[in-house]
């Protein structure tokens, strides 16, 4: 279960945030999710060195419901599937919940 808060920021400190956050492909939301993941004490092999990655949607065994992601065979949650092809998509990983990966579409 996820929850939602809001921050307030200022113009400038907002802006410097959307710049960082499209270097790195992310959304702003989860680029600060990031932040604040990776700065809490003994955070998850997960949190630390997968969530937040693009992977290609060739990678994604959908008979199997199976994806490989450094060496580990994760079952995966589409967030946002489209009704096509997964294949032809990336997705980037926003959570996890111990052996499961939640997937968001990215559109090219």
């Amino acid at each position: 279960m996820t929850k939602e808060f809001s921050i307030q920021l200022d113009e400038q400190t907002y802006e410097q945030v959307v710049q960082v956050a499209q270097s790195k492909k992310l959304s702003v939301s989860d680029y600060v999710r990031r932040l604040v993941v990776d700065h809490l004490p003994n955070p998850s092999f997960e949190s630390r060195q997968i969530i937040g990655r693009v992977i290609q949607g060739v990678k994604l065994d959908e008979k199997n419901n199976l994806v490989e992601v450094s060496g580990i065979y994760y079952h995966y949650h589409l967030e946002n599937p489209s009704q096509s092809e997964l294949k032809h998509y990336d997705y980037q990983i926003t959570n996890n919940d111990g052996n499961q990966l939640y997937l968001k579409q990215l559109y090219n």
